[in-house]
């Protein structure tokens, strides 16, 4: 299917230079102001293109610039071309079915007509190069054929105009069109005439105007001959056709109460913004997803979650990624973790912005993955392993842990101790059920550019930290250790051989040059065993947890943590991230 599979935008507005890539379900996620939409923004110049002024410069002595990939110009979407329209794209595209152009505007000052575009010559005759080409004749018309104007659903701060105003740039407007179809022969036979019963009355070639018209007519013939002799003039009201009819639609809400229609623009914006992705939801049902279409129709959404309930998002999420399976591509910025399903985390975009480099986006999960990990197989199970972890993608930081008194206990001592808590701080926890995974997602997401550290029990030392190259085999201090584990107690590298040799005291100087170490390279150990023993608590069940939090929430910290110095010291090294 024909689609964007990704662009580069560089110069607009907070995006100085930066790749987006692109699938059939894109989500955005970022912080306000991190610049999801410019990129939406910049996706829709580059298919239809319209003057930018200064503000959308983000240096305003160089150019905007943005070039799209396309992938799947199938022969079966060049047969639905007219014959001049694929005359005009074949050169441009590869044996693979991509193709790829850029437009480009030179400065703030310039007008749509200075627009300049680009192709790129994947397909070259005999003789010529691949290269740009610059202005290709007739291709703009191409693109524009190839991707129609994309549905987008904007920010709510313009919610009351484009929801309740009839305009054919309306979202309600789009939606209606696209639901309805009025290019559909059930729906053009039906119009035909009426339509043309108004065009007679109100066209300058009407064969039965109205007799006003016939009046205005002749009226000002006669003045305009005093000064131009032979000239007529003929009034002439254009009708709008289906297409235009529907596109100008808006929805008008009516009161069970009282029975008056209202405009739309006169509810709340949670309403307003139901309405819309009502429409949305009914759009998807009735798009087969089966269908048999070529191409892909572009959605654009900024922020579909707002103002929706927790089912209501879910029950959105679910009709985007209809959507997306059928004939449309669907890109969206959103800001909750309910958009983003299971199977879409290793396809999200995550986008930040900082003062030097502006808008970037971070490489995606699937290919930190295809980079850290050769092995296929490998590389599904660690997908699965971070399938749970949506919220990795709306933090700044990370960090891995084993064991669930972590999951259960870590955010009460952080808040404890900082007055703060993780989510304030920006701080994502994910759990893993033993240890083995976490250094290979360690590495997944520092491949990404995310923060992260790693929280592990003393016998990680022993085995997963040396089979994954944090420690070496020959080092002194493990070596050491070795020497002093007891023959007959349970193995190092078993959670209760290592507890077994912190509990005996033999090996304290070792284990703590070991667990600096290990802190140096972003994992904590806990020295003693478990975290278990560093709280002072016996149990690993919810009855214990439950305690343990009382007591933390009626006392002073000191007071309930048994290594209070080495918790703080874990929970500062946290915050230092």
């Amino acid at each position: 299917m024909l689609k964007l599979q990704k662009v580069e935008i560089q110069n607009f507005r907070s995006c100085k230079s930066l790749e987006v890539p692109l699938s059939s379900f894109t989500p955005l996620v970022g912080y306000n102001n991190a610049g999801k939409s410019n990129i939406m923004d910049a996706i829709h110049w580059v298919l239809h293109h319209g003057a930018l002024d200064k503000g959308d410069f983000c240096d305003p002595d160089e150019r905007v610039m943005v070039t799209a990939y396309v992938d799947g110009l199938s022969e079966e979407v060049l047969d639905g071309l007219s014959d001049i329209r694929r005359e005009r794209i074949e050169p441009f595209v590869g044996d693979d079915g991509h193709f790829r152009f850029r437009r480009y505007q030179p400065d703030p000052s310039g007008t749509k007509g200075n627009i300049e575009l680009e192709a790129y010559r994947l397909s070259p005759a005999e003789g010529e190069e691949q290269e740009w080409v610059e202005s290709p004749t007739g291709l703009n018309k191409t693109i524009q054929t190839l991707f129609p104007e994309p549905i987008e659903v904007r920010a709510m701060e313009d919610a009351a105009e484009d929801i309740g105003k009839s305009k054919d740039t309306s979202t309600i407007g789009q939606l209606i069109a696209e639901v309805l179809n009025p290019g559909a022969e059930s729906v053009t036979d039906r119009l035909q005439n009426p339509i043309q019963a108004l065009q007679d009355r109100l066209s300058a070639d009407g064969d039965e105007r109205l007799e006003a018209l016939d009046d205005l007519d002749e009226g000002a013939t006669e003045k305009v001959s005093e000064y131009f002799p032979g000239l007529e003039i003929k009034t002439h009201i254009p009708v709008p056709d289906a297409q235009d009819l529907f596109g100008d639609g808006t929805i008008r809400v009516i009161d069970k109460t009282s029975d008056e229609p209202r405009n739309v623009s006169s509810m709340g914006h949670g309403a307003q913004r139901s309405i819309q992705m009502a429409l949305v939801h009914h759009l998807a049902e009735q798009s087969s997803t089966e269908t048999e279409a070529d191409t892909a129709k572009l959605v654009l959404i900024d922020e579909p979650e707002l103002y929706l309930h927790p089912q209501a998002v879910e029950s959105v999420r679910k009709s985007l990624k209809d959507l997306s399976e059928s004939h449309y591509q669907v890109i969206f910025a959103t800001h909750s973790p309910l958009m983003i399903g299971e199977d879409d985390i290793p396809y999200t975009n995550v986008v930040r912005k900082s003062t030097i480099e502006g808008t970037k986006v971070r490489k995606r999960v699937v290919e930190a993955v295809e980079e850290v990990i050769e092995d296929k197989a490998s590389q599904r199970k660690t997908l699965f392993n971070l399938q749970n972890g949506s919220r990795v993608l709306f933090s700044d930081k990370v960090l891995l842990m084993e064991g669930k008194t972590e999951d259960r206990l870590i955010p009460r001592l952080y808040e404890k101790v900082t007055g703060s808590t993780l989510q304030e701080n920006r701080i994502a926890l994910v759990g893993f059920d033993g240890s083995g995974g976490i250094p290979k997602c360690y590495d997944i997401l520092d491949t990404m550019g995310m923060n992260v550290r790693a929280l592990v029990d003393l016998d990680f030392m022993f085995l997963d930290a040396i089979h994954n190259d944090l420690l070496d085999e020959e080092d002194p201090h493990i070596q050491s250790c070795r020497g002093k584990h007891v023959d007959g107690a349970p193995v190092l590298h078993a959670s209760d051989g290592a507890t077994h040799l912190a509990d005996r005291g033999v090996a304290e100087t070792e284990i703590q040059r070991l667990h600096e170490k290990m802190k140096r390279q972003g994992y904590w150990v806990w020295t003693d065993g478990a975290i278990e023993k560093h709280l002072g608590i016996d149990g690993k069940d919810e009855s214990a947890w439950a305690e343990f939090n009382e007591q933390l929430k009626e006392n002073d910290f000191e007071n309930v943590v048994e290594d209070s110095d080495g918790v703080r010291a874990l929970v500062e090294w946290l915050d230092d991230m």
